[in-house]
């Protein structure tokens, strides 16, 4: 069983209804929720920890006094993580996953301009995330705390630390420049897992979730009966490391270049077809004949899609889309997109790069 330990300034009736939504799917997870001012400081706090897998805070633990128990906790969420991480890194805690669920509000007010902070945690989840999304936050709190328990036993049993190793991944599938930022950056199990998670699993590039797959295959996976046996086909290619329970990936090299390639009887990459071309071959070649091409997200758009539109998660041809304005990709990192009408109506989260804006702005010109 996995433990999590639960701190919110909150009432204990008001939080438990986001704990049992998210324990409910299984008995592998048990979470423990407590008020932060039950303990002393965070010394007594993080002696506690000893018996957990994981820890989960409200951004703010100093605000509102439990009703029964009228004082207030003297630390603050990042105050509390810097200490854990500092006693991590001195082997005197074993390493674990620390999130934070917390309201809007109070991330809109406090969080989202503490970027010192951002490093410390290894996600944020808003309380309206989970009530929307239950099962996936619990898929993905079992998956943090086994990654850190697999990393800190893999690092400790290696005195040459290898990243095609750690990742359960060919060398060929792990860019040479991955290794090197890896190597001077990733030393704790925290960095470790940051980096796999942040820089890896979260940016596509080496690898690709499942609607980037189906983009580039040019399948409409939801509307195609015969998805699930086109994944079989390809399953060799899964990602299967560290936090790869909960977050699905394929690793791009292996897809386009492995599978694709010979599959097809084609020299050329599959981004040179557009989606009509991609589906026919693939149902030639393996005999599934129940898969649906994929449309554009509009009529005019070009379908040799590779990417996707980060608000719609619908497959996008780059050439319809528009750079999102975020860190500054690594050399093995993919651009992200949104599709350009989304862009014009200005939908969703995510802003235009810089450099596109004049793009826009003439685009809206000549659209009047």
């Amino acid at each position: 069983m996995i433990k999590y330990l639960y701190l919110d300034d909150e009432e204990i009736t008001t939080i438990k209804p986001y704990r049992d939504m998210v324990v409910e799917h299984s008995k592998e997870l048990h979470i423990d929720v407590e008020h932060p001012a039950a303990f002393q400081n965070n010394s007594a706090l993080i002696t506690r920890l000893k018996g957990y897998q994981g820890l989960i805070l409200d951004w703010r633990l100093d605000e509102i006094s439990s009703k029964t128990d009228k004082k207030k906790a003297d630390f603050r969420a990042a105050t509390l993580a810097q200490e854990i991480r500092t006693r991590e890194t001195e082997k005197k805690i074993h390493p674990l996953p620390i999130v934070v669920w917390s309201q809007e509000s109070k991330l809109k007010r406090s969080y989202q301009g503490d970027f010192t902070s951002y490093d410390l945690f290894n996600f944020v989840y808003k309380k309206e995330e989970i009530v929307d999304n239950p099962n996936i936050v619990h898929d993905q709190l079992l998956s943090l705390a086994l990654g850190y328990k697999f990393i800190d036993k893999f690092k400790s049993a290696k005195k040459k630390f290898d990243l095609s190793d750690l990742l359960k991944a060919k060398d060929s599938y792990v860019d040479i420049r991955v290794q090197e930022y890896f190597n001077s950056t990733a030393r704790t199990v925290h960095e470790i897992a940051r980096f796999i998670i942040q820089d890896l699993l979260h940016r596509p590039g080496l690898m690709i979730d499942e609607l980037r797959l189906a983009s580039r295959l040019g399948i409409d996976k939801d509307a195609s009966k015969d998805w699930t046996k086109v994944l079989d086909l390809i399953a060799k290619y899964k990602y299967l490391g560290p936090f790869g329970e909960a977050w699905e990936r394929w690793w791009a090299y292996g897809v386009e270049k492995e599978w694709w390639l010979p599959t097809s009887d084609q020299d050329s990459p599959i981004s040179i077809l557009n989606a009509k071309e991609r589906v026919e071959i693939i149902k030639k070649k393996t005999g599934l004949r129940n898969l649906i091409m994929a449309e554009p997200i509009k009529p005019k758009y070009h379908t040799r899609f590779y990417t996707i539109c980060e608000y719609t998660g619908k497959p996008l041809d780059p050439i319809d889309g528009v750079i999102i304005s975020e860190k500054e990709p690594q050399p093995w990192q993919e651009r992200r997109y949104i599709s350009l009408d989304t862009a014009l109506e200005r939908r969703g989260e995510y802003d235009p790069h810089p450099t596109e804006l004049e793009r826009l702005k003439n685009i809206r010109r000549t659209r009047g």
